[in-house]
């Protein structure tokens, strides 16, 4: 069994991060989820994939990321930059931790598993389609089709969703792309 882990570093090096992590640790897989989304400045509007959970990226291991292996990840991938990039795998702080003994606390499986069902082959979390059913909303197309119970709010004039997901223990607030198809 595999677990996923969040890492955390430098909003916008999120990329770097990632390649450094892929050169130095093969036996890690990546993922980076970013979402598409529609931005309007000076009364143009284009597409901007921006970072599902900007300042994360997360790495999967087919065994448990102890503390020590976690302390030489960051270390390795800070060595390689002028400012540190890579800030901490999440959880490594928890508490007193003797080093070499104590495994970090991975993401729960079904937690990580509906972002690697939205995202596509490339880490994109591409537009949604909805409509409006009466008081309900109905999302009838993309990669938030059958999800509606996590929808909080919509934003018609910017084109997003909010949605409301677990990771961590926590409740993330995420704005995703989707029009509404009459």
């Amino acid at each position: 069994m595999s677990n996923w882990y969040a890492v955390q570093c430098v909003s916008g090096k999120e990329g770097i991060v990632r390649e450094k992590l892929q050169g130095l640790y093969a036996h890690y897989q990546t993922f980076f989820p970013r979402r598409e989304l529609e931005i309007r400045r000076s009364g143009k509007t284009h597409m901007e994939i921006k970072a599902l959970f900007p300042g994360y990226i997360f790495i999967q291991s087919s065994s448990r990321l102890i503390y020590r292996e976690a302390l030489d990840i960051a270390r390795k991938i800070n060595e390689t930059f002028s400012s540190a990039a890579l800030l901490k795998v999440v959880g490594m702080y928890r508490g007193a931790k003797s080093i070499g003994s104590d495994e970090i606390l991975p993401i729960q499986n079904h937690e990580i598993s509906l972002f690697l069902e939205i995202a596509s082959e490339n880490e994109i979390v591409q537009f949604s389609q909805y409509k409006k059913v009466g008081d309900k909303i109905q999302i009838i197309g993309g990669p938030l089709a059958g999800l509606e119970a996590i929808i909080l709010k919509i934003n018609a004039r910017k084109k997003r969703v909010r949605v409301g997901v677990e990771l961590m223990g926590q409740t993330q607030m995420i704005d995703l792309g989707a029009e509404m198809i009459s």
